[in-house]
């Protein structure tokens, strides 16, 4: 888990490398459970990011508008999640009209190229939430959850 200190560091180096590159991040301000700003123009579609970090999968939710298309690897470079964890878990919860509960949309995530991949690299829609997870597993974990994912219906035993 990180600590107070130490995520004010990654937060301060992710917002010094953003501003040498030009490029302006998509700020995540306040506690977990603020509220959300309301929409200055109602006219623009939104969708919301939500950000969990740590071992506890601590959350910030921000609502933000879709005025231009974007993408999942979009999203992650314009909120500077690249910069702020190693290996994340990335999720799509998708509202489909006549279904209760909405599509969840798993996208995985190359630690190598530090991006998802080209064919699951889904555009945002309107009302959707995209959920980035911090992976916090160990080299173990990960080997086990490998192990276990290959073994199929034996692992259900």
């Amino acid at each position: 888990m990180l600590s107070r200190r130490r995520l004010c560091l990654v937060f301060f180096s992710a917002a010094t490398a953003v501003s040498m590159t030009g490029c302006q991040p998509l700020h995540f301000g306040g506690p977990a459970t603020a509220e959300l700003a309301p929409q200055p123009d109602p006219s623009v579609p939104t969708f919301l990011v939500e950000v969990r970090e740590g071992t506890a999968q601590k959350s910030r939710t921000k609502q933000l508008p879709l005025a231009e298309p974007l993408t999942v690897q979009d999203v992650l470079k314009k909120t500077g999640v690249l910069s702020q964890f190693t290996r994340m878990n990335i999720t799509i919860e998708r509202p489909v009209p006549g279904r209760p509960a909405p599509l969840k949309l798993e996208i995985p995530f190359s630690v190598a190229t530090r991006s998802v991949d080209p064919g699951r690299d889904y555009a945002i829609r309107p009302g959707d939430r995209l959920i980035i997870a911090e992976d916090t597993r160990t080299l173990i974990d990960r080997l086990f959850d490998q192990a276990f994912g290959m073994m199929g219906p034996l692992a259900e035993m």
